[in-house]
């Protein structure tokens, strides 16, 4: 074919590209108005709220107390029949006890306890701590009980070693004074030893001859008693007595130079000279006398 021919068949079979024409439109909106609940209706799911609310509290607070007292059974059961409360609690008391626990257990798992309230869950805790609590307080007064009578002793030692002091920063606390401390000092001493010797010889699930409290309490006596005197101030020293004030000289009036004014000397009468003859009356008196 003739090569003119075949350029006229190719472009007769490329189709011609199509222009897309794009109008805008203004788009109309229009407000069909907002939703809103009537004032009783959105009243109604607010109370509803408050009691979906209370009612989670009620279940959340009847949890925790049922879990205390399922915690409290495994624990208490442990520890006092093999451990660390064992020696804290005679063996009456365990009879009573351990049967106790697992009767509470039995009961925890029963359908009374799934309608049981909170008031309920705490009664039965409570009933539990009347035997399980003293073990707990003679393990935890005997484990602390060194702490606190090392601090009662510190104590001791200070206000003693106060009593015996020679500073002189502590001169002026009287003797009086002196033997208050020294006598609050012995009298808590005494206290404390006839106190470790009295537990001493208890055993551990006896009743304590002291509790810690009371250790402290006689540690806070003894610093009511003596700390006072200790930081008694030293009286100060008496002040000199006030020097005379000097009052100062009087100007001189006039402007004089200060000295006071003499009086006038009384001069005596010149006596006459020889050649001068006497007054009148002196001459007549004389020839009287003649």
């Amino acid at each position: 074919a003739p090569a003119g021919s075949a350029g006229e068949d190719k472009s007769a079979a490329e189709p011609v590209a199509k222009k897309t024409k794009v109008k805008k439109h203004d788009l109309p909106v229009s407000g069909a108005g907002t939703f809103q609940l009537s004032p009783s209706t959105l009243e109604a799911f607010k109370t509803a709220e408050y009691e979906m609310s209370v009612q989670d509290k009620h279940i959340k607070d009847l949890q925790e107390r049922r879990n205390d007292l399922e915690t409290y059974i495994y624990k208490m059961r442990d520890e006092c029949s093999t451990g660390q409360l064992s020696e804290y609690i005679s063996a009456a008391d365990k009879e009573t006890f351990l049967p106790m626990l697992d009767q509470m257990e039995d009961w925890l798992y029963s359908d009374e306890a799934d309608s049981a309230n909170k008031s309920l869950f705490i009664a039965k805790l409570d009933e539990l701590k009347a035997f399980g609590g003293p073990a707990e307080m003679k393990y935890r007064d005997e484990y602390e009980r060194p702490a606190a009578t090392a601090e009662l002793q510190s104590v001791m030692d200070e206000y003693a070693a106060f009593h015996a002091t020679e500073d002189k920063a502590f001169d002026h606390i009287s003797a009086e004074d002196r033997a208050k401390v020294k006598a609050a000092v012995d009298d808590v001493s005494a206290w404390l030893g006839t106190k470790q010797m009295e537990q001493g010889a208890r055993a551990k699930h006896e009743a304590l001859a002291c509790t810690n409290s009371d250790i402290y309490s006689k540690r806070d006596g003894l610093v009511a008693t003596c700390r006072p005197i200790k930081l008694k101030q030293k009286p100060l020293p008496p002040k000199p007595d006030p020097k005379p004030v000097e009052k100062a000289p009087e100007a001189a009036p006039n402007g004089s130079n200060g000295d006071a004014p003499k009086a006038e000397e009384a001069m005596p009468d010149p006596a006459p000279a020889a050649d001068q003859a006497p007054p009148a009356g002196d001459a007549m008196e004389a020839e009287a006398l003649d």
